[in-house]
């Protein structure tokens, strides 16, 4: 066989022939085709070189080398190729892939769940957001009607001191008004005696009736105080009688200063703390 067959033989096998690299002892180097020759020989033993470096030829197949991207990897094994073509993925490699129905209806199910998830949440979420404006409603109420209840229990404790002050100063009117009856009762007697100093007698009914009047007044009682200050002037009227010596002058002053006081005691009694100015 010659070497150039047998190389080429080799080549095709995927083998390096084991041929000495030199040119045939009988090549002529002037001659045109043997220059041609030496030329395709040498590229022929450089390729032979190369293959024997970069891959490993066993039994007509490649052995590519590992590729190693980002770190270390599985999926990534040494594929072999045979006749130049390399192999399919292994199974692994498919079940990875985003055909088919595993991964998007995985993926499909988990975007309903979720979607069911937030729905039912936002439920709750609204149901208890609605629960808490009316618990704050109904509180808000309860505090305004506290507020009031307050107020009205203050406007209540006012208004009861306040008629527990004009009671008291009704008892007092009515006491002063019979105590100055009695006084007038008193002076009348005196002059029916014949006794016509009853000054003093006079004075104490008539401080009896400016506590009387005054007291009207703070209360609004207009109609008592005009009794009051009516029956103050008869008995100043019976005192300047007396002065005069006309007992029969003197004793009708003391009767109208008496039925006077009469009728303010009666509206002392039947309107009980009434406090408007027309009674």
């Amino acid at each position: 066989m010659t070497p150039w067959l047998a190389l080429s033989l080799g080549l095709w096998l995927g083998q390096t022939p084991e041929i000495t690299p030199s040119l045939p002892p009988d090549a002529d180097t002037q001659d045109p085709a043997a220059l041609e020759f030496r030329d395709a020989w040498e590229r022929a033993l450089q390729n032979a070189d190369a293959t024997a470096e970069g891959q490993d030829f066993t039994d007509g197949v490649v052995q590519m080398p590992v590729f190693e991207v980002g770190g270390s990897n599985p999926d990534y094994q040494s594929v072999p190729v045979t006749g130049g073509t390399a192999s399919q993925p292994t199974a692994d490699t498919a079940a990875t892939g985003t055909g088919g129905a595993g991964t998007a209806g995985t993926t499909d199910e988990a975007q309903a769940q979720g979607t069911a998830a937030a729905s039912g949440t936002g439920t709750t979420t609204g149901a208890t957001g609605n629960l808490q404006q009316q618990v704050n409603a109904l509180r808000s109420e309860v505090q305004t009607l506290q507020a009031q209840l307050a107020t009205q229990q203050q406007q209540d404790a006012a208004m009861r001191e306040r008629a527990n002050t004009l009671e008291q100063d009704r008892q007092m009117r009515l006491d002063e008004i019979d105590r100055a009856r009695q006084w007038l009762i008193a002076a009348d007697q005196a002059l029916v005696a014949g006794e016509l100093d009853i000054g003093d007698t006079l004075q104490e009914a008539d401080a009896a009736l400016e506590q009387v009047a005054q007291s009207a007044t703070d209360a609004g009682s207009g109609q008592t105080v005009v009794l009051v200050e009516g029956a103050r002037t008869d008995i100043a009227q019976a005192l300047s009688s007396t002065g005069n010596r006309d007992t029969y002058k003197a004793r009708w002053d003391l009767f109208f200063a008496y039925e006077r006081l009469r009728e303010a005691r009666r509206q002392n009694l039947d309107e009980a703390s009434a406090t408007t100015v027309t009674r």
